[in-house]
């Protein structure tokens, strides 16, 4: 395996890092699918397929040691380290790089091809690199594993994306490929992008709440694993919990992050997604309308209004994450990638999904944060679509036996999480991650709106008056311009 390094570097890339980590700290793949089961092994009729025999369900080929070029970046920012491509100079002890090496060992092996990274120093410097050489028309890369906000403001928005539903190796109803995101980027019948265990930060976009179990376990409150488990987690449930537990043991009249215990440290997009809410909903005929504002979104937003009260605070990420592991918080939410945050917190801890907005919600939803999640798409510049679609889909249903459970056990290994109700959890917030366009593009500013109600208490007409028909022109000239090829 080979690997180069882009060292391009943006102008305002300090600045770019605290973007980042501001969305790390809002958001929001077990392997893709909605069984949120993960595992080494998986059943196909009378087969039982691992990573010994998965690539048996694919045709023998011989490329004769053809280049498989992926461009892809380990780093999120400057701060947040995911590794998506094995390199050699890694810590010996890295496992995910380790099983990154076996799974391209074993590509490489079966198909006499060389798998070479373009590693970059962070997604939007191969957002940005990967939409300069499409702009120029080369032929660089056979598969690009970006940010799927960076390269759908940046190549989507510009036409610059191959729709994947034309790759005919390609068959994104697999498991390895996540259901949720085709079905909510899937365009005028065209799909640009798509997530799974093709990438190894199926765990660090999505939301989840954790729970100090001291606290609980002290005032004699059940934990909420087999609530989850019986489809009865709900965000009354969290409420009674939460409710009345915030104290102002400084005695300053106010209730504050740095000196105070809080019920719940939460963010708003992901309990919103949580309660089933939706900026936009994909219709049977494959078009999208904009509901931020119907009266059932509307019910959601002014319930939470209800149950954001006191003992609520919208948490700035390192404060708040100080409260939890002190013992002054009992619910957080977090990201995938804030977990190693917590491997030193001396109490223990557990890990839930976002709760129900009631009991009739049939699924949990949890917010996949876009500047996080990662894709796999292709320029429109690949010209044998049909090497990359085959590597690309090998690549993926490897993974799901490879890669993808390591993921879940070095969180294990590293007390990111500490027992397996926690794993559990996980593996139900990746499978039921949700995506939506509306937020990814913002229409109409509707991103601020719903935070102006959920963070300031804005009442939520008054709110999106401001937006009047600028959501609707938005996504529609959108859609038009994508589909278009324009």
């Amino acid at each position: 395996m080979k690997k180069k390094i882009i060292t391009l570097i943006l102008a305002a890339l300090s600045a770019l890092s605290a973007l980042s980590l501001a969305a790390c700290k809002t958001g929001g793949n077990t392997p893709a699918g909605s069984t949120g089961t993960v595992g080494t092994k998986g059943t196909d009729g009378d087969v039982t397929y691992d990573a010994n025999n998965i690539l048996d369900k694919f045709d023998e080929k011989d490329f004769g040691g053809k280049d498989f070029r992926i461009y892809c970046a380990n780093y999120f920012n400057d701060a947040v380290f995911v590794r998506q491509a094995p390199t050699e100079d890694a810590d010996p002890a890295d496992r995910i790089n380790a099983a990154l090496y076996k799974r391209d060992s074993q590509l490489e092996e079966k198909y006499k091809v060389k798998m070479v990274y373009t590693i970059a120093t962070n997604d939007q410097v191969l957002s940005d690199t990967a939409k300069e050489l499409a702009s120029t028309g080369e032929d660089a890369m056979d598969l690009l594993l970006g940010s799927l906000f960076y390269l759908g403001s940046g190549m989507l928005s510009d036409n610059l994306l191959t729709d994947i539903g034309e790759i005919k190796e390609i068959d994104l109803s697999n498991d390895w490929w996540n259901r949720n995101m085709t079905e909510s980027f899937t365009l005028g019948g065209k799909t640009f992008f798509s997530t799974g265990d093709i990438t190894t930060r199926g765990t660090t976009s999505v939301s989840l709440i954790l729970f100090n179990k001291k606290l609980l376990e002290d005032e004699k409150t059940e934990l909420p694993y087999q609530a989850v488990y019986d489809g009865t987690w709900t965000y009354e449930k969290l409420y009674q919990i939460y409710r009345g537990k915030s104290e102002d043991l400084d005695k300053d009249g106010s209730i504050s992050l740095e000196n105070d215990k809080i019920g719940f440290l939460a963010g708003s997009y992901s309990s919103y997604f949580g309660c089933g809410g939706r900026y936009t909903v994909r219709e049977s005929d494959g078009s999208f309308t904009g509901v931020y504002n119907t009266p059932a979104n509307i019910n959601i937003l002014e319930k939470l209004q209800e149950w954001f009260n006191d003992d609520v605070l919208n948490h700035t990420y390192y404060p708040g994450v100080s409260a939890f592991v002190t013992d002054r918080a009992y619910f957080i939410e977090v990201a995938g990638c804030d977990l190693s945050l917590f491997r030193d917190m001396e109490n223990e801890f557990g890990a839930l999904p976002f709760p129900k907005f009631n009991e009739e919600q049939k699924d949990y939803i949890n917010f996949a944060n876009p500047w996080i999640t990662t894709c796999a798409t292709f320029p429109i510049t690949v010209k044998d679509t049909a090497f990359s679609g085959f590597m690309t889909e090998a690549m993926a249903a490897l993974s799901r036996y490879t890669s993808s459970p390591e993921q879940y056990e070095v969180i294990m290994k590293n007390k990111e999480l500490r027992d397996d109700d926690s794993k559990k959890m996980l593996e139900i917030c990746v499978a039921s991650a949700t995506y939506d366009i509306g937020f990814n593009y913002n229409f109409g500013g509707v991103r601020s709106a719903i935070e102006n109600v959920l963070v300031e208490g804005m009442n939520p007409s008054s709110s999106f008056a401001a937006i009047g028909d600028k959501f609707s022109e938005n996504l529609n000239d959108f859609i038009a311009s994508v589909t278009a090829g324009k």
